[in-house]
């Protein structure tokens, strides 16, 4: 059989080949371009192999913009789809930075719900729970003990929580979610322990124990002691005891039962009797010593009535 030398760098050409042997020549030279292909694609693999991402040592990365002006890295994209997504091997998405250009927002979110994480407006407001920060540099929007700021310990127990109750717009610092355990604020601004309802400025379910407790007070009972003072007598006392039950101007024991009492104001009504009693006692002793000099008077006249007899007996 004759062999045809055919160049890979020229046209092939058959003209001169005989018919019979034209079949052979064809499936040579087929066989031989295969082989062209594999070596080419084979070089293409092992420069893709070799190949890493060359950049320059100075300026700077853009992803999504072929103009890069916004610092080292600057990534163009508006939504969730378009940001910095963190994805798990399973498929799930766990994280993603984003921005809002509408809302002029930005968000470090759990999928791209921007009401699970946090917001970030362009005035610098921090929003957790809410894409519209709007109430104060740190705007938390929750409802209830578990939406609000939770401080665990490390064996994962409920040590404090910070929340707000609002149905009853009531604001609560207690421990675990039981508000009884800690202290209510309502809208009014008054302040409980141990009660979620205060009345007062400062209603305490249980007991308080300090050093010294200072009451602003009226008027002090040193009026008592004034000579326009109108002192009633004791017999005047005894007759409002028989019919009431209780020393005047002092609040009965079913009133302190009902509305419990106010310590300033029972420590000025308290003093008020003391001081009206020192009175009856000043005035019962003036009685006193008029009696005794009363009755030392009638005994010196005995004494005296009675040596004048015995002088006349002799």
């Amino acid at each position: 059989m004759t062999i045809y030398e055919i160049s890979i760098y020229s046209k092939p050409s058959i003209k001169n080949i005989p018919e019979k042997e034209k079949s052979i020549f064809q499936i040579s030279n087929i066989v031989k371009m295969k082989k062209i292909i594999l070596f080419a694609i084979g070089l293409c693999l092992v420069q893709l192999s070799n190949a890493q991402n060359i950049l320059p040592t100075s300026g700077n990365v853009g992803i999504g913009t072929t103009n890069p002006l916004h610092g080292k890295l600057h990534i163009a994209g508006d939504g969730a789809a378009n940001g910095i997504n963190l994805w798990t091997n399973s498929g799930e998405t766990t994280s993603r930075i984003w921005i809002n250009s509408t809302a002029n927002t930005f968000h470090v979110t759990r999928g791209d719900n921007p009401l699970r994480g946090i917001t970030i407006d362009n005035l610098g407001l921090v929003g957790i729970g809410t894409a519209t920060p709007k109430h104060g540099k740190l705007h938390i929007s929750g409802n209830g003990a578990s939406q609000g700021i939770n401080l665990w310990t490390n064996s994962g127990e409920v040590t404090s929580r910070i929340w707000i109750d609002a149905p009853n717009n009531t604001f609560h610092l207690s421990r675990s979610s039981d508000a009884l355990k800690g202290i209510t604020i309502d809208d009014l601004g008054n302040v409980g322990m141990g009660t979620t309802t205060p009345t007062h400025r400062l209603a305490v379910n249980g007991t308080v124990r300090a050093k010294e407790i200072i009451c602003e007070v009226g008027p002090w009972p040193d009026y008592v002691f004034a000579s326009a003072y109108e002192l009633i007598s004791l017999t005047e006392v005894k007759n409002f005891i028989d019919l009431n039950g209780h020393l005047p101007n002092i609040p009965s024991a079913k009133v302190v039962a009902q509305e419990g009492i106010k310590l300033a104001e029972m420590n000025v009504k308290l003093l008020e009797k003391i001081e009206e009693l020192t009175l009856y006692t000043i005035e019962q002793e003036s009685k006193i010593n008029s009696l005794e000099n009363l009755i030392m008077s009638i005994a010196k006249d005995q004494e005296l009535l009675k040596s004048s007899i015995n002088q006349n007996k002799k």
